[in-house]
């Protein structure tokens, strides 16, 4: 295994940076869960009849659109601090968290007395935007999705080969026989820590599924993403079974036979989500 020794700076700077970074997310969270809670209590009392003046349309569309400016930026600084949701419970929370709160707003607002134009102009703008984000976000995943994907393709079959793949071959551009793991940690132009690597899955006889685990140390100051995919040897389904900061689990299963001679080969690239 080859691993780039990070820098005594750069040791300090994790150990510091992940503590903090954590620490922002849980406030995130702790203070958009209150936020939220506290939208569901105003609108319950507004739909018991607390609010029983009728606020001017101008003031409730102003209502309305600061609520979706809050939710915004909840969803900017969620993604900024998380660099991705890759787990489900974290994606749940950066969708739903801030779209419940907005409804909480929207039936606050309908008080009673309002006006039936008033209350539609708030529902209007409410609908309004939270469709276009939903819009714009489900786009841009797709792209960065698809774009990542593309560029994580290498196929040694068809001549070609990963812009970092000289780092983890040989000079010939092959795995050493006798390597099973071998992975490169280096930085790429805006100082974010990557890993790329090749592994070799050996397949006990009789074994059908067999997994492969990678360790990052130190562990990644960010929650990170795995694409694996197959290069050569025997035909197996790649699938990354288990992310975490501080390592890995990619499983195997064999699609047909397996000859000791040909074992798979597997590329494999971490970076945030």
């Amino acid at each position: 295994m080859e691993v780039q020794p990070p820098s005594a700076t750069s040791d300090q700077t994790s150990s510091l940076g992940a503590p903090l970074a954590i620490a922002a997310r849980q406030a995130l969270v702790f203070g958009a869960t209150l936020a939220t809670l506290l939208c569901l209590m105003i609108a319950i009392r507004g739909l018991l009849g607390a609010f029983r003046t009728p606020a001017a349309t101008l003031i409730l569309v102003l209502a309305a659109v600061g609520a979706e400016a809050c939710a915004t930026l909840y969803r900017f600084f969620w993604k900024v601090l998380h660099r991705s949701a890759l787990r489900a419970n974290a994606e749940m929370l950066r969708v739903i968290l801030p779209t419940v709160a907005i409804l909480c707003v929207g039936f606050a607002l309908s008080t009673a007395g309002a006006s039936t134009w008033a209350i539609g102009t708030v529902w209007i703008v409410i609908v309004t935007a939270e469709l276009a984000w939903w819009i714009a976000d489900s786009r841009i995943s797709r792209t960065l999705h698809t774009a990542r994907d593309g560029s994580l393709r290498p196929d040694r079959r068809n001549g070609r080969q990963p812009e970092d793949e000289n780092l983890l071959a040989d000079d010939d551009g092959e795995l050493d026989a006798r390597v099973v793991q071998q992975l490169t940690r280096f930085r790429d132009d805006g100082g974010m820590e990557l890993i790329s690597g090749v592994l070799r899955g050996e397949f006990a006889a009789g074994e059908r599924t067999h997994n492969l685990h990678v360790a990052f140390c130190p562990p990644l100051d960010y929650e990170p993403q795995v694409i694996a995919h197959q290069l050569d040897g025997a035909p197996v389904i790649v699938k990354v079974a288990q992310v975490e900061e501080f390592g890995a689990r990619i499983e195997l299963q064999l699609t047909g036979k397996i000859d000791a001679s040909e074992p798979p080969t597997i590329y494999f690239e971490v970076k945030p989500h």
